[in-house]
């Protein structure tokens, strides 16, 4: 066979592709459509779950779950830190700058951190039930 007017052989090359085939795109799959949607249930399930839980729980047990929240950002983040600069720091701060950013950190979760969440979330928490011990403090309140 001679070669066509670009110096390559015709047999050789594949033919071009045809508009009547619809590409295969795995996103226009039934099975990929399918599995969104199962993901999709699953995760709101799974925040309604959670929504659910945080709102049978007390004002105090809510709190105590967003200092813990607070506390495991604020550390984690020091970790990460200090992880990416520890090659570059000098020995002596190494052992004496680790264990005071872990303690700063742990003070900046728990007196820092928390409160200003559990201001800022508030609005979200169960309201603070009031015990009263004797009858004049609760008619002195009213």
């Amino acid at each position: 066979m001679p070669p066509d007017k670009k110096g390559t052989d015709s047999a050789k090359m594949p033919p071009p592709p045809s508009r009547s085939v619809p590409s295969k795109n795995i996103m226009d799959t039934p099975g990929f459509k399918s599995g969104k949607t199962g993901v999709k249930r699953f995760w709101t399930n799974y925040k309604k779950i959670l929504r659910d839980s945080f709102n049978r729980m007390s004002r105090s047990e809510q709190e105590d779950l967003i200092d813990k929240f607070a506390l495991i950002v604020t550390v984690g983040a020091t970790v990460v830190a200090l992880l990416l600069f520890q090659s570059v720091m000098p020995r002596l701060v190494r052992v004496l700058g680790v264990p005071l950013a872990l303690v700063g950190a742990w003070w900046a979760g728990r007196r820092v951190v928390g409160p200003v969440i559990i201001d800022r979330m508030s609005h979200l928490l169960k309201e603070e039930d009031i015990e009263f011990n004797d009858e004049e403090t609760e008619r002195d309140l009213r």
